[in-house]
């Protein structure tokens, strides 16, 4: 049996016991307090909260997750992973303890044909009832393990829903004495958890007591990678069918064995992990930058390279990698093959670009390690890092790795007194608890309002049922001038969705005015309205909603433009091109999509025209209300991973586009007026950014362009049609000012030099100071040539002023004083950001470097 049969085989199994089978949901989840899906329960936590109602109490999937809490072990342990899948089997309300454990054991012995005596499992120390319902099934009191809260009881947060779970472990034998004696839990090597079973019954209170919830729920997890080592009989993950060919393909990259050294194991199962994960990760939309998730993928891209290197894998190679994955899952998972191409060029443009830094950075660290050895030591200063990370761009835990691999530490503390608030980006991740518990008190406002009827397509104005007021976090009965939340039973103001910001306006009761700054949806269902009360007003009151209108119909102006604008690249570039993100405002927009290669500024001209060409065609915009599948048949696009229902809204521009949308529109295009696109930019590698302005903005943009030809014109003292050419006459002579200007600054620099005298002596040998004054960095390095030439022998220390900041350079004539040494030195009395090596070091201050303190310093 492989991992493709036990995936499908689990799947059919709980479609006989009345589940419905659902498809994997994206790794990016809806909940925006988590950075990505890292368990399968995580895109159904709204049905267990109560949220939105799940379309069967019986729901199973094979989930892709991504989990990142650990990723320094992945490669050196045989079982921890970044991307794995996970089978899972919940009940919403539904069945509970009794009937979770009798589906475990009958699709473990008469499917999986695990052999009882080898299974073990743990429970909760106070859950008896759990203990009993083992035992019934066979398992002996001997072989079920009573352990902790820590262990074994499941928890969403410090309040809210919780419970007890029972593990399930596969007893793979005792191979020494030690391991006799070991129980589960204690080990992965005998004891392997594989299914975890999770028993939702009580709702933790502020106090710590637990409440029984009304409704209970099941919610387990098996990973298709552990379950599969154990039916394939191998003693690792890596081992198994899942990620063999990958290994493999390794190997003939690399020209290296798997099993050919510790090292050689280590650096393939981590490549191997990571080309899933990044695989899957881009295929979802998520693309490498140096924030939230993109910095997760661009690090897992980097770290892969790395372990690279230690098998001759010197060029990009991920790339590569990625269609085995596609081979290897693109049947279950369509997005990785469907995809491919766009995942190749993301990750080969990464890897090329992020290889050069790697190059530079980890010569000069060779250079540093090397030094170090002969001086007999093996910890390297923190700054030596701080100076890859911050100056070279080389992360932290790369050089980590590249120092633990030759048995080398650095000074961390120091460190991380320097990086200060870098170290919180580039270590950040959601820590969604607090967010999660805003997320149920929301809930709870759902929980009694109800789903808030949305009337705004077809009107701007409603007359409605005040059911609910937030004041500081807190569910009130009433308030008074104030600034707060609403809740009525319907509303025409659009929630901010799908890049579309929320409707502004204002709501009118008979003892209040509540102005609406915003308008957001924190669940499914619940419309909340954001903005200033002045009055008083109470829970059943009835009050008048007004949408602004203007504001409304320059938002449809430009959301419109953004269909077309897609359309249009579509048909410019090709299919392949699919929306990446975008906002939509008041007559502006922004528009992501995946792009490779150089977007020429005539090319943007052209698509310009010709989305105003359909603008001016005034063509109707329609909007359809179908299933979910005949507008799949109809040809709408749908771009990201969204939950969508059985019935879905298509708008359609006649003749130019389909999509699955939820946000407000024009009823024809000629209502857009004029549409102007700023030219790209790139926003992240294979991502470019188009923003655009619609209507009277799009107006305004151009006569601020023609106010700004007519000053030219009037600066210049020439016509509009001259104003290149008296342009380029003007830079030629600037060219040539600049010229002269750099000949005098030599001859300035080449004389100060030859005049310099010795300042004082350091260890016996001359050093020379000399403050510029006005002078960039690359002004004291022209200096430190010209003294190579000049001094012959010695050191010397300029210093300068630029912008507001300073800057400094050590540098060695002879090899006789280390350069980074005495920048150290100053360091202690100066608070500089920089480093270097013997020969040259350099830095900045956000301050004045007084001469006299560099001087006193080393003695003088």
């Amino acid at each position: 049996m492989n991992s493709k049969e036990i995936r499908e085989g689990f799947l059919k199994y709980f479609e006989t016991k009345g589940h419905l089978r659902l498809k994997s949901f994206s790794l990016v989840p809806q909940d925006p307090t988590l950075l990505f899906t890292a368990a399968g329960m995580v895109p159904l936590k709204s049905y267990f909260l109560g949220e939105e109602i799940p379309p069967s109490r019986r729901i199973t999937t094979v989930q892709k997750c991504v989990r990142t809490n650990d990723i320094e072990n992945v490669g050196n342990t045989p079982r921890h992973h970044t991307f794995f899948e996970m089978l899972g089997n919940f009940s919403i309300g539904d069945y509970f303890k009794e009937e979770a454990i009798a589906f475990a054991m009958e699709f473990i012995l008469d499917f999986l044909k695990l052999p009882k005596e080898r299974l073990w499992v743990t429970i909760y120390k106070d859950d008896l009832e759990t203990k009993e319902i083992w035992k019934k099934h066979g398992i002996p009191e001997e072989r079920i393990i009573p352990l902790g809260e820590e262990d074994n009881f499941w928890m969403m947060g410090p309040v809210g829903p919780c419970g007890p779970c029972s593990e399930i472990y596969y007893d793979r034998g005792a191979i020494n004495e030690k391991e006799e004696h070991e129980l589960p839990g204690s080990s992965e090597r005998r004891f392997l958890e594989f299914w975890s079973l999770v028993f939702t019954q009580y709702d933790r209170q502020i106090d710590g007591t637990l409440k029984p919830l009304p409704r209970k729920n099941i919610d387990t997890g098996m990973g298709l990678e552990r379950i599969t080592s154990i039916i394939e009989g191998v003693d690792s993950d890596f081992e198994t069918d899942l990620f063999m060919p990958i290994i493999e393909h390794i190997e003939k990259l690399s020209g290296v064995s798997y099993k050919n050294s510790d090292r050689s194991i280590r650096a393939m199962r981590a490549i191997a992990d990571h080309a899933r994960a990044v695989t899957f990760l881009i295929a979802d939309h998520v693309i490498p930058s140096n924030e939230k998730r993109g910095y997760v993928l661009r690090r897992l891209i980097r770290r892969a390279m790395l372990f690279g290197r230690s098998i001759n894998l010197t060029e990009p190679f991920l790339y590569k990698l990625s269609e085995t994955v596609s081979n290897l899952m693109g049947d279950i998972y369509p997005e990785v093959k469907e995809d491919l191409s766009y995942i190749q060029s993301v990750l080969k443009e990464e890897e090329t670009k992020f290889n050069t830094t790697l190059k530079d950075g980890l010569y000069y660290l060779d250079n540093v390690i090397e030094d170090y050895k002969k001086k007999g030591e093996k910890e390297i200063p923190g700054d030596v890092v701080f100076y890859l990370y911050d100056t070279l761009g080389v992360p932290v835990e790369i050089t980590e790795l590249a120092l633990k691999e030759v048995g080398f530490t650095y000074n961390k503390e120091r460190f991380e007194e320097l990086l200060e608030s870098q170290r919180e980006k580039a270590r950040a991740s959601f820590k969604g608890s607090e967010a999660f518990l805003e997320r149920v008190s929301f809930g709870a406002v759902k929980n009694a309002v109800g789903s808030v009827e949305f009337v705004g397509y077809e009107t701007l104005e409603t007359v409605a049922t005040l059911k609910s007021i937030i004041v500081d976090g807190n569910i009130v009965n009433s308030a008074t001038d104030t600034d707060g939340i609403l809740v009525f039973d319907k509303t025409p103001f659009y929630a901010e969705k799908g890049g579309q910001v929320g409707d502004t306006g204002i709501i009118k009761g008979e003892n209040f005015e509540f102005e609406v700054y915003d308008t957001q949806a924190p669940v499914e269902g619940l419309t909340v309205h954001i903005g200033k009360l002045n009055g008083s007003t109470k829970v059943g009151d009835i009050a008048s909603l007004s949408v602004d209108a203007l504001r409304r119909q320059a938002i449809k102006r430009a959301h419109t433009s953004t269909h077309i604008l897609q359309a249009v690249l579509r048909k410019h570039f090709g299919e392949n091109i699919m929306q990446q993100g975008s906002e939509v405002k008041d007559d502006e927009f922004r528009f992501d999509f995946n792009f490779q290669g150089t977007f020429e500024p005539e090319e943007l001209f052209r698509i310009e025209k010709e989305i105003n060409e359909i603008v001016l065609k005034n063509k109707k915009v329609n909007v359809h209300v179908m299933p979910f599948n005949k507008a799949k048949e109809f040809g709408a696009l749908a771009f990201f991973e969204e939950k969508y229902g059985d019935v879905v809204r298509v708008i359609e521009v006649e003749g130019v586009s389909k999509e699955l949308c939820g946000g407000t529109h024009v009823s024809n295009t000629g209502e857009i007026g004029l549409v102007v696109l700023m030219q790209p930019k790139t926003v992240a590698s294979g991502i470019k950014r188009i923003e655009g302005l619609t209507g009277l903005k799009a107006y305004d943009f151009l006569t601020n362009k023609r106010k700004l030809i007519t000053v030219l014109e009037n600066s210049l003292k020439t016509q509009e049609d001259k104003l290149v050419s008296k342009s380029e006459e003007i830079q030629s002579k600037v060219k040539e000012l600049e010229k002269e200007l750099a000949n005098l600054k030599s001859k300035l620099l080449e004389g100060v030099i030859r005049n310099l005298e010795e300042t004082l002596k350091f260890k016996g040998t001359p050093i020379y100071v000399y403050d510029f004054k006005e002078g960039t960095l690359n002004d004291l390095r022209k200096a430190y040539d010209l003294s190579k030439k000049y001094l012959k022998e010695g050191s010397v220390i300029f210093t300068s002023k630029f912008n507001g900041t300073s800057f400094i350079l050590v540098g060695s004539l002879d090899d006789k004083l280390s350069s980074l040494e005495i920048l150290e030195m100053i360091k202690e009395v100066v608070s500089l950001k920089g480093g270097g090596n013997e020969r040259i070091a350099q830095g900045s201050f956000d301050g004045i470097i007084e001469i006299e303190k560099v001087i006193n310093i080393l003695g003088g």
